[in-house]
């Protein structure tokens, strides 16, 4: 987490991050965080499994996007992942 932060901070940005750790289901444990902490926007990774490797693991993004309403959910998929599935 403190990683992703200096990156932040590398890449210009200067508001506010909070560094949270939770326990339980990803997907509605981010949601709830969101609706607690109030905040502006959401950015998260994906893997962008697609097909049956989806429907067996599930997808925590798919899950957020679907149930934040009001709040942006920025998705980005790693460089290093794209096109390997």
């Amino acid at each position: 987490l403190h990683d992703a932060e200096n990156g932040l901070r590398q890449l210009g940005y200067a508001g506010p991050v909070r560094r949270v750790l939770r326990h339980g289901k990803p997907g509605p444990e981010i949601v709830r965080m969101v609706a607690e902490l109030g905040c502006d926007a959401v950015v998260m990774a994906t893997h962008g499994r697609t097909g049956l490797r989806r429907a067996l693991l599930g997808s925590v993004a798919d899950h957020v996007v679907s149930h934040l309403v009001g709040t942006p959910v920025v998705v980005v998929r790693p460089a290093d992942h794209a096109g390997h599935d």
